[in-house]
């Protein structure tokens, strides 16, 4: 579907508007009171804002919305708010920046998947991975039998624990790391992996126990850091 198909959607429907599961094409502006359900929908663009809001009475719920993390801070937004407005966000994930909403401005850092590599079978294995983020936010996990250490984070640069038990042989693990830092809107990275009984120990990136699965390139790092 395309943006004029999308935008004329939103102007010519009431203030409820519930759109059938599917990928819709940005940018999307919001210019009047509406509550728009995405059950479960992508908005996309390929460079953002991929939605502005520019009313107040706006409510997103149940949306995906992203846009490419290799172009510009400006091409990179997903939502921008307009000053002085309140949006309410109920399951929203988002991919890319966010501008306007305090807690979520700034240059988040975090891989949208990530490897476990050599799980091993009935044993603790544990990972680690570095996400830099703007503000504090909360962590949890979808994954059976893993804890996070810490829980939550700060602003800055993070140290990640991921600790996984009772795999068991050969099983596979897929699952997510959920980031919310402002109620309603989530961030996600994807974590999988396998435990094969042939898996080797230890790997070149083990440190105290733990194995890095990800860290932000250390130039972006030297940038944001510079920025504080």
């Amino acid at each position: 579907m395309d943006n004029k198909s999308l935008q004329s959607i939103m102007m010519n429907c009431n203030n409820n508007i519930s759109l059938k599961f599917g990928e819709y094409e940005g940018p999307l502006i919001i210019d009047r009171p509406i509550t728009l359900d995405g059950s479960g929908s992508t908005i996309w663009s390929k460079s953002g804002p991929v939605i502005v809001i520019k009313s107040i009475g706006v409510k997103l719920k149940n949306l995906k919305i992203t846009v490419p993390r290799d172009g510009s801070a400006l091409s990179n937004i997903s939502i921008e708010v307009k000053k002085g407005i309140q949006v309410e966000f109920e399951n929203v994930y988002v991919n890319g920046t966010v501008i306007g909403i305090s807690g979520e401005e700034g240059t988040w850092m975090y891989p949208s998947s990530a490897q476990l590599s050599e799980l091993q079978p009935l044993k603790e294995n544990r990972y680690y991975l570095d996400i830099y983020a703007p503000g504090p936010a909360n962590m949890n996990t979808d994954i059976s039998g893993a804890a996070l250490v810490p829980n939550k984070i700060v602003k800055g640069l993070n140290k990640v624990e991921i600790c996984l038990s009772d795999i068991y042989k050969d099983a596979f693990v897929c699952g997510k790391v959920y980031i919310e830092s402002y109620p309603g809107i989530r961030r996600s990275i994807e974590l999988y992996g396998s435990a094969l009984k042939s898996n080797s120990k230890g790997t070149n990136n083990s440190t105290m126990g733990y194995t890095r699965i990800w860290s932000p390139d250390k130039s972006d790092l030297d940038i944001c850091l510079d920025d504080v």
